[in-house]
């Protein structure tokens, strides 16, 4: 049995009914996508630097957005950069290659976004220690390439997977379930073995570099507490959790718009936003 999505309707959906719809959803969109900024970011970088107590107050404060800003500029950039280049013929390398592309030009944002966090952490800093500076972003960026290709990595395989798996369907004769189940473990292991290192990795550099230090790679990662490890891991672990609630909504809105050419535009922000 197929399900054809560009036909499918909600019962009874009507003008009137769709509004409080499409604003539950954007509302529980933006939401989720505040609350993953704020324990990727905002939560991450201090635990990264293995700054003491770096949880903030339950209470919410400016402090739990700080330096979204930055993060708002780079995403609204990226998706500007990425839209120029057409997606008739889209192909997970081509893309995986695009994003690293896009990720390393605006990578001097991504360095000012944990110099920006960690200023709260660091109030007897000299302000001009709290801008990026050429020096600190060289010193960063081995760091940022490593981290932008695992990340592409762990975004764009699965993507090829998905399509390999559909142009092999008949001839694998595996179940819709073992699929589901190979790539949802194949995600986790590249979420979990190769983002999450990288990105402590990364943010420690840029850390270092702030305090005019220059810190290796290998150094970064063996100078990175097993406690704090475990902390990382489980903040993180919470984010993709997060984020896959930001699929579901979004899986959700495509159902809901009910647009004839919704599904791809919505696979298309899909691809530009978190890819």
């Amino acid at each position: 049995m197929s399900l054809d999505l560009a036909k499918w309707e909600l019962p009874g959906d009507s003008p009137s009914q769709q509004v409080p719809v499409a604003l539950l959803l954007a509302a529980a969109f933006f939401g989720l996508l505040l609350a993953v900024y704020t324990h990727a970011y905002v939560f991450a970088t201090p635990i990264a630097t293995q700054i003491p107590n770096p949880r903030l107050n339950s209470s919410l404060s400016r402090q739990h957005f700080r330096g979204l800003p930055i993060f708002v500029f780079h995403r609204l950039a990226k998706i500007c950069v990425v839209s120029m280049f057409p997606m008739k013929d889209f192909s997970p390398l081509k893309y995986g290659f695009l994003n690293l592309t896009v990720e390393l030009l605006l990578s001097y944002l991504r360095v000012a976004n944990v110099l920006t966090i960690l200023r709260q952490h660091s109030k007897t800093l000299p302000y001009s220690c709290r801008i990026p500076t050429w020096s600190m972003w060289s010193k960063a960026f081995t760091s940022i390439l490593l981290y932008s290709t695992a990340s592409s990595v762990c975004f764009y395989l699965p993507i090829y997977l998905i399509q390999l798996a559909g142009s092999l369907d008949e001839r694998l004769g595996v179940s819709e379930t073992v699929q589901f189940i190979s790539l949802l473990g194949t995600i986790m292991v590249l979420y979990f073995g190769l983002v999450v290192p990288t990105y402590a990795i990364f943010i420690r550099v840029a850390a270092s570099a702030q305090r005019g230090e220059s810190m290796t790679i290998r150094g970064a990662w063996q100078g990175f507490s097993w406690s704090s490890r475990v902390h990382f891991y489980q903040l993180l672990g919470v984010v993709l959790f997060l984020e896959a609630g930001v699929t579901v909504v979004i899986v959700l809105s495509v159902f809901a718009l009910c647009h004839p050419t919704v599904h791809d535009d919505v696979f298309q922000l899909f691809v530009r936003y978190f890819g």
